[in-house]
Order: structure tokens, then C-alpha cells, then sequence
């Protein structure tokens, strides 16, 4: 009922361009308000791949996503400072965080400790929380593969959805019909 997204969000934070930054993990509550808030701001196209699990896979997914809240302290972006301080006028905040805050209300949290305390674009990124979430299905995609990148995450995937009897069930290609 959520989507998680994790990524170098901070930009106070940045090191190398944002290939290092603090590890920042935004919770909106509607897939379909991303999606289009992704699509109209950043004209982007997005692939959802459907999983077919088990009732006990399920379970661990859940389990292991609702454990990363343990490790996590609640970050406020500049917009929401901002907000929360009754500044009048309201400036125009025109990082990421501040913008995904302003259209969405999205949460943003930080790691307390851990791997993804830290982004880093070639290890600690997106695809390795994604895939240690997914993994609790037994899909543990990085220990097949090694090092992943999102580009090799989709390619797996896309991979599976073609192959019979994959656990991969379905394949959702988001698209602004404008964009063409």
C-alpha cells in the first residue's frame, strides 16, 4: 500500500555529484501519484515487474520492509522545514526531496546506521535495498549475480517475464502518452 523509493536524496549531502551522499528513503502512500508525479516532472518512463509469491514468501518481504523501519530517524526536507516554520512567503525549494515533499507529502527517513546510511552509486543503492527486500522472497538476485546495477536489475527481470513458469508474472510499462 506504499512505495519506497532509496537514493542519494539529500543534496546538502552530495559528494562526486551525488554518487555519495547520505542514504535517504522516501515512503509515498499512492503508486499511482508517483508514477505520475515521475512521469510529469521528470518525463520519465517506469517498468513494474508483478512477483508471484508464496503466502511464507509474502511474509518475509513484508517482515524484512517493515523491519528497515528499526534502523530509520524521520528527515525533513528544506520544503518542509520550510512549511513547518510558517515562513510566508513560502520559497521555492527546487531539490528532488523538496519537490517529491511538496507534490506528494511523502516521508523521508535516514538510516541510522548500517549499509545504507551511506549511498553509494556502484554498491549501496537502490537495487541492493530493493534486493534485500525481494531476496526474503529467495530471489536473492545479488548473490547470483554479484554486483547489480539498476540496468542489470531490469535486465533480470525482464528476463524472467519472458521465461515459463517464472515467478515473474507480469511486466507494466508506465508512460506519459505526452512524451511522444
Amino acid at each position: 500500500g506504499k512505495i519506497l523509493t532509496y537514493g542519494s536524496y539529500d543534496e546538502a549531502t552530495y559528494k562526486l555529484k551525488g554518487l555519495v551522499s547520505d542514504g535517504v528513503l522516501i515512503e509515498a502512500g499512492s503508486k499511482e501519484e508517483y508514477i505520475n508525479f515521475s512521469q510529469s516532472y521528470f518525463k520519465k518512463t517506469i517498468f513494474g515487474f508483478g512477483l508471484e509469491l508464496t503466502e511464507e514468501q509474502k511474509k518475509n518481504v513484508r517482515r524484512r520492509s517493515d523491519s528497515l523501519y528499526n534502523n530509520l530517524y524521520e528527515w525533513k526536507p528544506e520544503s518542509r522545514l520550510a512549511e513547518e516554520a510558517k515562513i510566508s512567503p513560502q520559497p521555492i525549494y527546487k531539490d528532488y526531496a523538496s519537490i517529491v515533499y511538496d507534490q506528494l507529502k511523502a516521508k523521508f527517513y535516514k538510516f541510522k546506521s548500517g549499509p545504507f546510511k551511506t549511498y553509494f552509486g556502484l554498491n549501496t543503492n537502490c537495487v541492493l535495498l530493493a534486493d534485500t527486500i525481494v531476496g526474503q522472497a529467495g530471489i536473492d538476485i545479488i548473490k547470483i549475480q554479484g554486483l547489480i546495477t539498476p540496468g542489470a536489475y531490469f535486465e533480470y527481470f525482464n528476463r524472467e517475464f519472458f521465461r515459463k513458469n517464472s515467478f515473474v508474472v507480469s511486466r507494466t510499462i508506465y508512460y506519459n502518452q505526452k512524451n511522444y
